[in-house]
Parts: C-alpha cells; sequence; structure tokens
C-alpha cells in the first residue's frame, strides 16, 4: 500500500512514516530556516548514544562495520539476526531498551558474531581496537555477559541507583555523593536546573561537573548544531524569534545554566512563530536522580487548523482548573501563561527520534513555570500516523466490541486521541496540575 502507516516491522517495533505536508508551500526564508534547524536536530545523534552508555558507540560502529562490509551471505540466518539487533538498537539510541531499561540481548549467538567478524574486512574497522580478536572480545562481554550493564535506569530504591545503572551521566559515584553534590548546590541556588548539562565525575578524590557545550564535552556534535542554528537565525520569522534562538547559541557556546534560563524565558514569550524548535538537554527521565538532560530536538510547524482546538481549551484553563476533582489546596488561584498549539513534526533528534512524544509540555523547571507558564503541543502529525497504524493493524476490528465502535473510532478516533493527550498536556501539566512523568512515546 502506498501510503501506509506501517513501513517495517522487526522484533516487537513498528516503525511508522509520518508525514509533513504542506512544505513546498513555504516562503523559501522559511524552507531555509527549517531546513537548517532539521540539520541541527540531526546534528546531536551521537550525544545521546554515548548519554545512555559508555560504550554505545563502539558497539554501534563496530556492528555497522558489519553490516555495511560483510562478504558472507547476505540472506543468512546469523547476518539477519544482526540486521534485526542493529535496527533494534538505533531504535533505542543504545543497547536498552527505551522503555523497560533492560539490555537488549542478541538472537545471534557469541559464534555466529565471530563468523560475522572473520567475514568483514579488519581495515573497515576505524575503531581502537589492536586486532579483529579484540573486537570480538569486547563485542562478546558487551552483548552477552548478563553482569554488564544489565540497566540502562536502576529504579529499585533498595540499591545505589548511580552504581547500578549504564547511564554515563556519572563516573567513580555513588548515588550519596552524587546527592550530597547537588543538594548543597541547590540550596545555594533554588533558580538553576544543576547538573542539566553535565556529567559528575570524581578523579583524586575531588567531584567535579564536565559540562556539555563547545571546547568541552561533545564538542564535535555541539559545533555542528551552533553552525546550523547561526544559519538558521540569518533567516527567523520575527525578532522574539531571533532572540530565543541567540540565546540558546549563547547557551550551547557557554554550558551557563542561567543562559539556558533566560533562554526559556524568551522561548515562552514566542508565541506568534509559526516554527518553533525543542532543542537541547532537556527530559531528564533516563537520570536515575532526575538531574541530567537527555539531548533531543523536536522541530515543528504550527498546524492552524488544529490549533483552534487547543486555543478553546488554553483559554478555559482556569475553569477546569476550577472543577478539578482535586484538593482545594492544590489548585491554583490564577492560571497564567499557557500556550497550546497542534504542531506537525518536521524533524526529530536525540531522545525524541525514532521513538516521538504525542505530546509536549516546557519548560520542566517548576519555577519558570509558575512565573512565566509553558507551553504545550500536540504533535499532531505523528498522532496521525499512529492512529493510521492502528486502523491498518486490525487491533479495531478484533477488540471491538461492535460494528458501531469500529465505525466511530474510524470517525471520531483520532479527534479522541488527541483531545486526550490535550487536555494532559495543555491542562495537566499547563496549570501544573501534574507533575512531569514519561509522556507516552510511540
Amino acid at each position: 500500500m502506498k501510503n501506509r502507516a506501517i513501513v517495517d516491522e522487526f522484533s516487537d517495533i513498528k516503525i511508522l512514516r509520518f508525514k509533513f505536508d504542506g512544505f513546498e508551500n513555504l516562503p523559501l526564508k522559511q524552507k531555509k530556516l527549517i531546513y537548517y534547524l532539521s540539520m541541527a536536530s540531526l546534528a546531536g545523534r551521537d550525544i545521546i548514544y554515548d548519554q545512555n552508555y559508555k560504550y554505545n558507540l563502539i558497539i554501534r560502529k563496530a556492528l555497522e562495520t558489519i553490516y555495511k562490509y560483510y562478504k558472507g551471505d547476505r540472506e543468512s540466518e546469523k547476518y539477519l539476526k544482526l540486521n534485526t539487533y542493529l535496527k533494534r538498537i538505533w531504535f533505542a539510541n543504545g543497547i536498552h531498551h527505551p522503555f523497560s531499561k533492560e539490555k537488549m540481548k542478541p538472537e545471534f549467538t557469541e559464534e555466529h558474531l565471530n563468523k560475522l567478524l572473520e567475514n568483514t574486512p579488519s581495515h573497515k574497522f576505524n575503531l581502537t581496537f589492536n586486532s579483529q580478536t579484540a573486537i570480538y572480545e569486547f563485542l562478546k562481554k558487551q552483548l552477552f555477559d548478563d553482569s554488564i550493564a544489565p540497566k540502562g535506569v536502576e529504579s529499585n530504591s533498595n540499591k545505589d541507583l548511580i552504581l547500578n545503572s549504564a547511564a554515563n551521566f556519572y563516573e567513580n559515584i555513588s548515588q550519596e555523593e552524587a546527592e550530597a553534590f547537588y543538594n548543597n548546590r541547590m540550596k545555594e541556588k533554588p533558580k538553576i536546573s544543576h547538573g542539566l548539562n553535565s556529567k559528575l565525575v570524581k578523579e583524586d578524590d575531588k567531584i567535579k561537573e564536565q559540562v556539555w557545550c563547545k571546547n568541552k564535552l561533545y564538542d564535535k556534535a555541539i559545533r555542528e548544531i551552533l553552525k546550523n542554528l547561526k544559519k538558521a537565525s540569518e533567516y527567523t520569522e520575527n525578532t522574539q524569534q531571533k532572540s530565543w534562538l541567540e540565546s540558546l547559541i549563547k547557551f550551547y557556546e557557554t554550558g551557563d545554566l542561567n543562559e539556558f534560563n533566560r533562554y526559556n524565558i524568551s522561548w515562552l514569550k514566542d508565541v506568534q512563530s509559526n516554527i518553533d524548535l525543542i532543542n537541547g538537554f532537556i527530559e531528564t527521565y533516563s537520570d536515575p536522580l532526575g538531574l541530567k538532560g537527555s539531548w533531543e530536538s523536536i522541530l515543528h510547524v504550527r498546524d492552524q487548523e488544529a490549533t483552534k482546538r487547543l486555543s478553546v481549551l488554553s483559554k478555559n484553563a482556569q475553569w477546569f482548573e476550577n472543577n478539578a476533582p482535586i484538593d482545594e489546596n492544590f489548585k491554583k488561584k490564577k492560571v497564567k501563561g499557557i500556550s497550546a498549539r497542534a504542531v506537525n513534526v518536521a524533524m526529530l533528534g536525540g531522545e525524541s527520534h525514532p521513538t516521538s512524544p504525542l505530546g509536549v509540555n516546557l519548560p520542566n523547571a517548576d519555577w519558570l513555570r509558575k512565573e512565566y507558564g509553558s507551553k504545550s503541543i500536540t504533535l499532531q502529525n505523528i498522532a496521525a500516523s499512529y492512529h493510521q497504524s492502528m486502523i491498518e493493524s486490525g487491533f479495531i476490528e478484533e477488540f471491538a466490541a461492535s460494528d458501531t465502535e469500529i465505525e466511530n473510532y474510524k470517525k471520531y478516533g483520532f479527534l479522541a486521541d488527541n483531545l486526550h493527550t490535550d487536555l494532559h498536556e495543555c491542562l495537566g501539566h499547563g496549570s501544573g496540575q501534574l507533575s512531569r512523568e514519561y509522556h507516552p512515546r510511540i
């Protein structure tokens, strides 16, 4: 089927196609803005791999080398199983499942891996290994030894969450040491998102932060992001858009979290631009302490018609707050600053790719939300792909109670799903009734 939403299936995963209609009708200036912001969204791909586990990039590049240069039978079972496992790594941005956080096990064996390596030219492995045997021993440990990095993020509070997590946000440091380090900083400066853009390490019994910015950690990727953000700033739609984009550039250049606050405040003020960008170290779900931001990017364009639906909710946010079934002590007397829109995604990157959220509400810092409000977005074309895949899958026919229910889902299901997301993001997160939690991802 030409327009089928599901374009690939492997393991327990389905890959969906999403549409971005209307690009060809945009003015050239906006097309250039979208192009450079798209390049900035792709440039940080390796950052998220490294953040998820310190050996992810070596593993991925080694397996990609086999995938590209293997000289044996590409229809053989062992090669096809490696192909599937590599797709799972691409899907998860590493060797841990993005939802369960468990290490994903290959379906091929250690013997199969060795045969695949033997039939791949050794000079193609641009890695820091002395021999093909060294590559094999490394991959064998990382992929097949259950005692090595079994969990991406440990959630059992009876264990040291840092020492038992593979996430690459801390080095040679315990949970107790990390918490003490940041608790002191939060007391001194409560309006800073301490630790958001850094790795915490202990060297020679001294604890210090290694900041992710230009000339420091992730320098190569960040320089590429900066190059494209600076080009994009030449094609902005208005002065407010240019203002927050310049603040984002300064944040990447300096690593200064005060600059990150200025960027967020300026970004919240921009309610006019049709083209918008979420880019940087944002969500903290992958850090067992909930402090470190995973790199991500969501470039999106306002859907004018669908945004009318969201604007009704945001204008009536106070009514929903007053009538919410929660204790009066938790209700805001004055809900302010909720900006909501429905958008179509133009490009995804980092943690948001390929497992995209359906909705987003930012910024995350509670004090920013209280003083300056928040932006809520519903990702219209992502939701449309998800809805279309449900129709194609036969799921509704299998589990619906009647033909009428099937008909109603096909007719109204997309709107109902979007309203559910709208209510969650705009009135739940936006008005402050919900604390931040993991957003549903496709």
